[in-house]
């Protein structure tokens, strides 16, 4: 026989005899008739979800949108564009562009050298360079001021920066001729930007310059830059490879990118489901004083928790396994390991970040703290966890840390048993981690949890 709980209507809260207390996980006791709680709680909020259009877009419509823009940018990416701008140096900034222009058309079997067909002014008019592969990286390619080129390079919207100068030690020329002395006079007429008594400078010849490179080397796509556009320099101006190499371009399914980024978007979709649709609808209940209500019900604190869990937790398990059906049908992402390994992970994933989303929410008592609480959990995970790259990119001091996250271990373990095939045997520890977070999560979210 259980004692009733009093309730007073003008407050809006139960009588102080009523209050159940902190240290009972399991306070009232269960009844022996009557409808469960647990039962009615799941019941409720699955027709709550249904009856919410908007609710059914941002679990199960949005995620698959988010693929497929992610799967078009990804899934089959164009040459890189190399950004250049080269400075127009008395003429030699139109030579150096049209040797970058000229790279990008070589074919295959060459047949001329470049240097030759350079210096005949013809580079690029018959077939000749080097083999270069047909996704080969294009340049974009302005000659511009050095003034605006360097104001370019500040604000991004370049690259690289070539500036072309004479070089300070010419080729020696043959006996008694008086070429020395003009390309002299022609460097030194550069320098001061007086006219040159000789045009072989602007005429094309590439043994007479000397090539700066204006760059930030801590931006990769600059070091890259400049790294293409030496080598198509280079070859130009005759330079031979002793060790004649290939490029082999891996692109079957399970080496892409794509299949790389599905993973992490399955173990995303679970960090949002069980932090948002848990924490948050649960601390809206508490600001809204629904839970003050439950407390008059024979609902127990480990009802209302299990409620939560699984209510949400029949949403996040459909919303991942539709998203791996969608990506396999529209991007052939496939599982090289067992689907039913799959199926133990993300049913894993859920029930962890259910519990953790109720530790977020355990406390929080207006929306503000938890929305900060919630970034302060996800972000961490966002960045660190490798949901668009390797974890394996950040220094060896913070991995502990970042392997103790508990969406690094669901995602290292998805991505190894559709990727690699590998089994959950081989995975212990990234299963141990998961458990460990699933059970302290709960039991702490029921032991802090207050209704009000």
């Amino acid at each position: 026989m259980t004692s009733q709980i009093g309730y007073d209507a003008s407050t809006d809260l139960p009588t102080p005899g009523g209050l159940p207390p902190d240290d009972d996980f399991f306070w009232p006791p269960a009844e022996d008739h009557g409808p469960n709680p647990l039962f009615q709680l799941v019941r409720a909020r699955v027709v709550e979800f249904l009856r919410k259009p908007e609710a059914i877009f941002w679990v199960y419509v949005f995620p698959l949108l988010m693929a497929v823009a992610l799967g078009i940018a990804f899934r089959s990416r164009p040459a890189t564009v190399v950004q250049v701008d080269v400075a127009d140096v008395r003429g030699a900034g139109d030579v150096i562009a049209r040797v970058l222009q000229d790279a990008d058309r070589r074919q295959q079997t060459p047949q001329t050298s470049p240097r030759a067909l350079l210096d005949e002014g013809r580079f690029g008019s018959s077939p000749g360079g080097e083999p270069t592969a047909p996704d080969r990286p294009q340049f974009d390619v302005r000659v511009v001021s050095p003034e605006v080129g360097r104001q370019r390079l500040r604000t991004g919207k370049t690259q690289l920066l070539i500036v072309p100068r004479p070089r300070l030690e010419a080729p020696t020329a043959p006996s008694g001729s008086n070429d020395n002395a003009d390309r002299t006079d022609e460097r030194s007429a550069l320098a001061s930007d007086k006219p040159a008594t000789t045009n072989t400078f602007a005429a094309g010849r590439l043994e007479d310059m000397e090539i700066e490179y204006v760059y930030d080397p801590t931006r990769p796509e600059s070091s890259l830059a400049r790294r293409l556009v030496d080598d198509a320099v280079q070859r130009a101006a005759g330079r031979k490879d002793p060790v004649v190499a290939a490029d082999a371009h891996l692109s079957e399914p399970g080496g892409r990118y794509i299949d790389f980024l599905i993973p992490g978007s399955m173990g995303a979709s679970l960090l949002g489901g069980g932090l948002w649709g848990i924490g948050f609808v649960t601390v809206d209940m508490r600001v809204r004083n629904l839970l003050k209500r439950f407390v008059t019900t024979p609902m127990r604190k480990s009802d209302f928790l299990l409620g939560m869990m699984i209510s949400r937790f029949l949403f996040m398990v459909t919303e991942v396994l539709l998203l791996v059906l969608f990506a396999h049908w529209i991007f052939d992402v496939v599982i090289a390991g067992s689907v039913i390994s799959i199926m133990l992970l993300v049913l894993l994933g859920a029930i962890m970040f259910a519990g953790v989303g109720l530790l977020v929410a355990s406390r929080a008592k207006t929306l503000e703290t938890a929305s900060g609480l919630m970034n302060l959990v996800m972000l961490p995970m966002w960045l660190l966890s490798g949901i668009f790259f390797s974890p394996e990119r950040f220094p060896d001091v913070v991995q502990p840390l970042i392997q103790a996250l508990p969406l690094t271990p669901l995602i290292h373990a998805l991505r190894a048993v559709m990727i690699e095939g590998a089994g959950l045997a081989s995975l212990w520890s990234d299963v141990a981690i998961m458990a460990a977070w699933s059970v302290i999560s709960f039991v702490l979210a029921l032991r802090w949890f207050r209704w009000f």
